[in-house]
């Protein structure tokens, strides 16, 4: 691009931190059975920007985490300044911190500045195990913050998989081609988009999913090339079939599953407490003040011991304190509006992210939210 074209581009998109030339990404699922028990979740991103706002730290810092059993393969970072120097930065150069079992690895460009173009290449794998699956569910923005000229996107799994992709609205689904068959035995979804706006991140506008293009997909089954009746993996295949799989976070009064720590704690905390809806109250409070978001206890009485839960979790203890101190609590899921539509076809834990409790109180109901904070 010319200097001439550059400039014309910046004043085209003055307001925005940044503007992408290029996006290009790549997820591939290597799943080499019945030939060898190899399986690797290979993802490559690549994408070219100029910084028009170097105030901007998104666009001046180069920022990835890696999750749990991934692993950075390579990666490639170049500056091109106004003036047409190039500076080259590799892995060498990188950052890492941990946190959890994430790594987040960043860099700061050195003296960037308006006009300068940044190219970020890099690429990670996960591999299976005994007892790790690469992932099989993937969402994918098809739109950005700041404004995209170019946005291509791939995803590549074998032929005998079956996949899933979401409707973004009624009767709406992303602008996508699959071509099965088309690249050595496997399958490829592809999306290829141009000029494509930025989407205003400003106070009270619309969450993403409720406006923007997106491409939601999972996997819903994997044949077994070994036994054609007992699939690899399934997903569930019927909202009450995956509903049942909540069953765990719910607390019932009347079962043998009672917790001698829940018991003792619910009386502490509505001790002298006449009203239902004062014991809801505190035990609530209680929850969202004294439980740390995280962790991975899977028993409420670890979470009382540890003061640590995950949301699911927080409000499973919450469900237990009301339910042993005598109040009507229900264990639900909902659909938030941040996930956008519902889509009815498209049976998947990702489409119901906030647990809450249905609570009667002087015979009326209301929605509770342990695990949100003033909720």
């Amino acid at each position: 691009i010319t200097v001439a074209n550059l400039d014309a581009l910046m004043e085209e998109h003055e307001g925005q931190p940044a503007y992408f030339f290029d996006i290009d990404r790549t997820v591939e699922h290597v799943f080499l059975l019945p030939v060898s028990n190899d399986w690797s979740y290979v993802d490559d991103t690549r994408h070219s920007y100029v910084v028009i706002d170097p105030d901007e730290e998104r666009y001046a810092t180069f920022r990835i985490v890696l999750g749990d059993r991934e692993i950075l393969d390579g990666v490639f970072l170049r500056t091109t300044s106004p003036s047409g120097e190039v500076r080259v930065f590799t892995e060498a150069d990188l950052v890492r911190d941990q946190d959890g079992d994430r790594t987040v690895l960043s860099f700061a460009y050195p003296a960037v500045e308006r006009g300068t173009i940044i190219e970020e290449s890099y690429r990670t794998s996960r591999v299976a195990r005994d007892d790790y699956q690469p992932p099989l569910y993937l969402d994918m923005p098809l739109q950005r913050e700041v404004p995209v000229g170019r946005l291509a996107f791939r995803y590549v799994f074998p032929e005998y998989w079956a996949l899933k992709i979401k409707a973004i609205g009624p009767r709406r689904v992303p602008a996508y081609e699959l071509d099965r068959q088309s690249y050595e035995g496997r399958s490829v979804v592809t999306f290829n988009g141009r000029n494509i706006p930025g989407f205003p991140d400003e106070p009270f506008s619309p969450y993403f999913k409720e406006v923007a293009p997106y491409l939601e997909m999972q996997v819903t089954r994997i044949e077994n090339p070994f036994d054609n009746l007992m699939p690899l993996y399934e997903t569930p295949t019927s909202w009450d079939q995956l509903a049942s799989n909540f069953g765990k976070y719910a607390f019932d009064r009347g079962s043998r599953r009672r917790y001698r720590e829940v018991r003792e704690l619910a009386e502490t905390l509505t001790a002298g407490l006449e009203t239902d809806s004062s014991k809801v109250a505190t035990i609530v409070a209680w929850v969202q003040d004294e439980i740390e978001s995280g962790g991975d206890a899977d028993d409420i009485a670890e979470v009382i011991r540890d003061r640590k839960a995950s949301g699911p979790m927080k409000t499973s203890l919450a469900n237990a304190l009301l339910s042993e101190a005598g109040v009507d609590a229900e264990y639900i899921m909902i659909h938030p509006v941040s996930e956008g539509h519902f889509d009815r076809n498209f049976i998947t834990y990702n489409q119901f992210t906030a647990p809450a409790l249905l609570v009667t109180v002087g015979g009326e109901k209301t929605a509770v939210f342990p695990a949100i904070d003033g909720l």
